[in-house]
């Protein structure tokens, strides 16, 4: 008798829940979808610790020219986890078309949601990623590091559409899902998205702006200038003028499967803490080093999405990690993948400059090694970004106006008078002092250009 009472209330729930979104059809309640989107909010994926940390930003397009940027927060907000739903059940439930590359006109005309990574990985660790099945996935053999949520359509949508591909060449695949009620949980979600008004983004494709290489999202501001602060490092362990080392010990103890026994030392200012498999480093630079000296697995996966969950795995084991940060890229070879992760701050990348890079042995503030399935070093420059209120720096560059610069510098090196710009971003830049201006970073042909 209980079990068919369970029935019945199970039956009646979705009943209630299937009526509410259909009315919502018929008497144009279009903006009003809250229950089913609070439905889904209380949901988790099992798939989160794969996605963590390796998204870089999400465009959110709402029906303007003025696109929003969205990069400090997107882990913490409920809008990432409806859109993270869309990406994987999409392709589940949804038909394959025939559509095989971005046409960002039609995608940027209409409500769209866009997430970008700063690296390329194939379609089946996409799939391992999102959690379904490879067996879905067309051939594909480039890498992919943008994915479009669109629904094609100015009115109500009838169907919403994701695809994957690449932002380069513009090739992509792309699923759509028709007549489903996650279609208007998706819509009304883009729809509450805050903007910014200081700044605002803009597509080089859609407009006409050939000289980048696949299509890029530009950071523009109203006025003469974007008001903005500088950013500085603080030492986590030093109070008062301080420095504290029961802080320190700690900060290394989520390292240690038993932190007691564990024994230390001091030699030439490094502070060392080992045991039998464990070995943790911390320099007067600021540097903490990880070191595990464990068996390696006997039965391990060498996929991208197995080594990236044991990288994040142990990222999430360090507590002492104040700022938020992203996948800023990796290496692989036949013996180990090395992770590299950046700090984010006020809604821009946070990247070491050349001087603090030499100085510190690093490429990124994060650097993560798996080998033989587990994290076998691990290297951080464990400080605290921050922003620096003494004084606010204005961004008088436009990037038109530091492409001219770049332009100019390479006129003269090499008597060329055009290039084709792989990358382009508004980004901190931290330097040998540890505190970072806004710059403007330009790649072409692999090499970086800092205005």
């Amino acid at each position: 008798m209980k079990l068919n009472i369970t029935k019945n209330f199970i039956i009646t729930f979705f009943v209630i829940l299937a009526i509410y979104q259909t009315s919502g059809l018929w008497f144009e309640g279009f903006s009003n979808h809250n229950f089913f989107y609070s439905f889904f909010n209380s949901q988790k994926s099992s798939d989160d610790d794969a996605l963590l940390y390796f998204l870089d930003n999400i465009v959110v397009n709402q029906g303007s020219d003025k696109l929003i940027c969205l990069k400090n927060g997107i882990y913490e907000n409920d809008y990432k986890m409806v859109f993270d739903n869309a990406v994987k059940m999409i392709p589940e439930n949804g038909s394959l078309l025939q559509n095989n590359s971005f046409n960002w006109n039609n995608i940027l005309s209409v409500r769209s949601v866009i997430y970008q990574y700063n690296c390329g990985i194939d379609s089946k660790s996409i799939a391992d990623m999102f959690g379904f099945d490879e067996g879905l996935l067309p051939a594909f053999s480039e890498k992919i590091d943008t994915i479009v949520i669109t629904s094609y359509t100015t009115t109500i949508p009838e169907n919403i559409t994701v695809g994957f591909g690449s932002r380069v060449s513009g090739n992509a695949f792309f699923y759509s899902l028709e007549k489903d009620p996650y279609i208007y949980t998706v819509y009304d979600t883009i729809g509450s998205i805050d903007s910014d008004d200081d700044i605002y983004y803009t597509s080089s494709v859609k407009n006409g702006l050939d000289f980048f290489k696949g299509n890029l999202f530009i950071p523009q501001w109203s006025g003469n200038s974007l008001e903005s602060y500088s950013v500085k490092t603080e030492n986590p362990f030093i109070e008062n003028g301080q420095f504290e080392q029961i802080k320190l010990e700690r900060a290394v103890d989520v390292f240690f499967d038993n932190p007691v026994s564990k024994w230390t030392s001091f030699d030439n200012g490094v502070f060392t803490y080992s045991d039998e498999n464990t070995v943790v480093k911390y320099y007067q630079n600021g540097i903490m080093e990880y070191y595990n000296y464990s068996s390696e697995k006997s039965n391990y996966s060498s996929s991208f999405y197995s080594q990236y969950v044991s990288a994040v795995s142990l990222l999430k084991k360090d507590f002492n990690i104040s700022n938020e940060y992203c996948l800023s890229g990796f290496s692989s070879d036949s013996e180990k993948t090395v992770f590299y992760f950046d700090y984010k701050l006020n809604n821009f990348s946070v990247y070491l400059g050349d001087d603090i890079k030499k100085s510190l042995d690093m490429n990124s503030s994060i650097e993560v090694t798996v080998s033989g399935g587990r994290v076998s070093k691990y290297r951080r420059l464990a400080k605290k970004f921050v922003i620096d209120n003494s004084g606010d720096v204005s961004v008088k560059k436009t990037f038109l106006m530091a492409i001219d610069e770049v332009l100019a510098d390479i006129q003269s090196q090499n008597n060329e008078n055009s290039a084709v710009i792989d990358n382009m971003e508004l980004s901190y830049i931290l330097d040998k002092n540890e505190k970072g201006f806004l710059s403007w970073i330009i790649n072409i042909d692999g090499k970086n250009y800092v205005k």
